[in-house]
């Protein structure tokens, strides 16, 4: 590191062999109250110019810039660094965030991979981790140490535009692949704000909506993710949801921010509220009297219930908290909590001793060759198939003669929300193919439905590349694929977010993607959906026009070749679906893990209740049998593993992947609880006949539930496990009897950690 690193370092009073606590009172004794007051703001540094006057401020997000190298990007970056602790009398430095949910945004010639969603469909954490882990080393390298990610809201709803930004429905998966998502940022000195904690979304998946959730369903489903990356991913940052929860705003809510957050699970991070959505008036604007500052107000009912940094510019308050300080209007004791947090971090992150970025390894890390490649493999594990009708993929490259390209994503890419721009290296599915097949070999089928179909004649296979409309202040009211619909409302003004969802924002009309597909269909030819979309689209107007479903997902900067890639048999697709596929908009909501139904079970008089493919579903290129399914006892005491094995045989002739679910059905406790519910897979690869056998176990975390309090419970009676390839897809069972740990026990509480 250069030497140079080291002389803005703090005072040698404070020494560096202190503990962090130590370190932190020692510094909040010597600052003054606009010191403290300056550590409870936010600088929106968002001016794509030179350095200027940076005040005093917990932290900034940089500018966006790609026009310059990654190593001029860090330099610029570290002399923003230098007159922020220029300018604090203490020589604070401030925590530079940015967004990473599947790639670097602030530096525009970052690496992009998978949008989460894709992340969550490969079903693989070490896959994902090494993901994180590209991503943390990129931001780390340019002089990020907090980044907003990942999302940890789950969706139930598809019709939600930013379903897309999460990792599913399931709890399970979300809390797991949040876990291996946070670890690598934290050891790389980077804190992750996980968000938007805890639903944000309401009904119709109206994006911010006030929600109604009852406690203990909070704890049980919505909390899981957050707590798993708190606890045991060590995230030091966490972002409440813009809605409201239960009648109150989540910014100003002391049961969540407080009670939840820092007395149950002993969180001693960081709340940054999203971007103005401390903003409380914005969500009730009755929850406060009419005051002279409002603005101000509403910042201290946050911070008194919870909240630390109010994001994205509220640099202004700085002047105005310190005023009311010094008037006894706002207790030191605040001042010095929530200043003393935003420290601790900081320490525990290392910026104290070491905020820099370094040139050097921005210059050899970021958009590295081992960085393409692994997005490129990201992509391919992400790619599902959900349809293959008479083995029509993989194409056998050899025979085929002419491939036919069409739909309104064929020559774009499409990266998803909160991503870097365009570049010219980013592949497109028209350009991947023509790279495999050979560009005389794959014709653009362009104009209009009528003219696609004349331009087919002669084409073995029409791949139509279709999307819809989706992204943050995107939600769909309508849920087939896009039609003939001349009222659809236009996207609504871009946003003072900017470029983070900019991609989102200009996207082009989508056209009468029906009429094009059932056009392509009534040739003959045979045609493969390819749906670059985030979530789930309604099939129902084309399903006879097509043969097979392939779901890149937003794929990344490699989507165009891993599709390519995955089309020619070169790959397997890997991936399984995070969230259910509705039928129909009137299922919604549908998920996999259902409550029990008075009536027994969902029944519609003029609709199929299953859905059109369910959670866990896909299809490789191989086959594979599960069967051997064996209990290491029958019997089980609360609070001890259940053990069990079960084998898996590619049945197949070539090499692919299949991953194995477990799904627990439980009867007996004080709660009702869900038919079943996923809570252990492996996703493993197998040669042509070999066979494994796989190692499960599910301990309390997985057999329990917890009451309205947050007090987690181990219900004695009958388990059911069922194991199979998707939710609706579970061949093998075995019950096993829990007993209670004490005679006459009805249950253990197992106080969280």
């Amino acid at each position: 590191m250069a030497s140079w690193f080291c002389v803005l370092a703090l005072p040698a009073v404070i020494q560096a062999t202190e503990s962090v606590d130590a370190r932190v009172q020692a510094l909040l004794a010597r600052m003054t109250i606009e010191e403290k007051a300056g550590q409870m703001v936010h600088y929106w540094k968002h001016k794509d110019d030179q350095p200027e006057s940076t005040p005093l401020a917990s932290g900034f997000r940089p500018p966006v810039r790609g026009k310059i190298s990654a190593r001029e990007y860090a330099e610029f970056i570290n002399s923003l660094q230098r007159q922020v602790i220029a300018g604090s009398p203490n020589g604070i430095p401030a925590l530079i965030h940015d967004e990473a949910l599947h790639g670097a945004l602030a530096y525009a010639r970052a690496t992009s991979f998978p949008q989460s969603i894709g992340l969550a469909a490969t079903f693989d954490l070490e896959l994902v981790g090494r993901v994180a882990a590209a991503i943390a080393e990129e931001e780390r390298s340019i002089g990020v140490r907090m980044v907003c990610a990942p999302v940890l809201n789950m969706s139930r709803d598809p019709r939600w535009g930013r379903t897309e930004e999460t990792y599913g429905e399931s709890a399970r998966l979300a809390a797991d692949i949040g876990v291996a998502y946070v670890k690598p940022f934290r050891a790389r000195g980077i804190a992750t704000a996980a968000k938007h904690m805890i639903a944000n979304y309401g009904d119709g998946g109206s994006d911010s909506a006030a929600v109604f959730i009852e406690r203990s369903e909070l704890h049980n489903y919505w909390f899981k993710p957050f707590r798993a990356a708190l606890q045991e991913g060590g995230s030091l940052a966490v972002t409440p949801c813009y809605n409201s929860i239960n009648g109150l705003p989540t910014h100003a809510n002391p049961w969540l921010l407080t009670t939840v957050l820092r007395d149950i699970w002993g969180f001693e991070g960081i709340v940054a509220a999203d971007y103005n959505a401390w903003l409380v008036h914005g969500t009730h604007k009755l929850f406060l009297p009419k005051a002279e500052d409002p603005r101000l107000e509403d910042a201290l009912a946050c911070f008194q219930a919870g909240m630390d940094i109010p994001w994205h510019d509220s640099a202004d308050l700085l002047p105005r908290i310190a005023k009311a300080a010094r008037e006894g209007r706002i207790p030191m004791e605040l001042l010095d909590r929530v200043a003393g947090r935003v420290l601790r971090v900081k320490y525990l992150l290392g910026v104290m001793d070491n905020p820099f970025a370094d040139p050097d390894l921005a210059e050899r890390v970021m958009n590295s060759p081992e960085h393409q490649k692994l997005a490129k493999e990201a992509a391919v594990a992400a790619l599902t198939l959900m349809r293959n009708d008479n083995g029509l993929l993989p194409l056998d490259a050899d025979k085929v003669r002419r491939i036919g390209v069409a739909g309104p994503h064929a020559a774009k890419v499409k990266l998803g929300g909160y991503s870097r721009g365009i570049l010219p290296r980013d592949v497109t599915p028209l350009v991947g193919m023509q790279k495999r097949f050979g560009k005389e070999r794959v014709v653009h089928l362009t104009g209009s439905p009528e003219e696609m179909a004349a331009a087919a004649a002669g084409c073995d296979v029409i791949f139509y590349c279709a999307g819809v409309k989706e992204g943050e202040f995107i939600d769909r009211a309508r849920f087939d694929l896009p039609g003939d619909e001349p009222d659809r409302a236009p996207p609504p003004p871009p946003t003072a977010e900017g470029t983070a969802i900019i991609d989102k924002k200009k996207q082009d009309p989508l056209g009468n993607q029906v009429a094009e597909i059932r056009a392509l269909g009534a040739t003959g030819i045979p045609v493969a959906l390819c749906l670059v979309a985030g979530s789930p689209v309604g099939l129902a107007p084309v399903e006879k026009s097509i043969r097979a479903v392939l779901v890149p997902w937003y794929g990344g900067e490699a989507a165009g070749d891993a599709l390519a890639e995955v089309i020619a048999g070169d790959a397997e697709p890997g991936g399984r679906l995070p969230i259910t596929w509705p039928r129909h908009v009137g299922q919604i909501p549908i998920y996999h893990d259902l409550y029990p139904s008075g009536r027994g079970r969902i029944n519609y008089g003029d609709l199929d209740a299953r859905p059109l493919y369910p959670f866990g579903f896909g299809l490789g290129y191989t086959r594979f049998a599960l069967d051997n399914l064996r209990l290491a006892s029958e019997s089980a005491t609360a609070g001890e593993p259940i053990r069990f094995t079960v084998d898996l045989t590619n049945t197949g002739k070539r090499r692919g992947s299949e991953v194995v679910q477990v799904y627990l059905a439980q009867r007996v406790a004080a709660r009702v609880l869900p038919l079943q519910r996923l809570e252990a897979y492996q996703k493993v690869e197998l040669a042509p006949g070999e066979r494994r056998t796989l190692e499960f176990e599910l301990g309390p975390d997985e057999l329990g539930y917890y009451d309205a309090e947050g007090i987690r419970h181990l219900a004695p009676g009958q388990v059911e496990i069922r194991v199979g390839t998707s939710a609706g897809n579970l061949p093998l069972k075995a019950s096993v009897s829990v007993g209670p740990a004490d005679a006459g026990a009805r249950s253990k509480p197992v106080i969280p950690q």
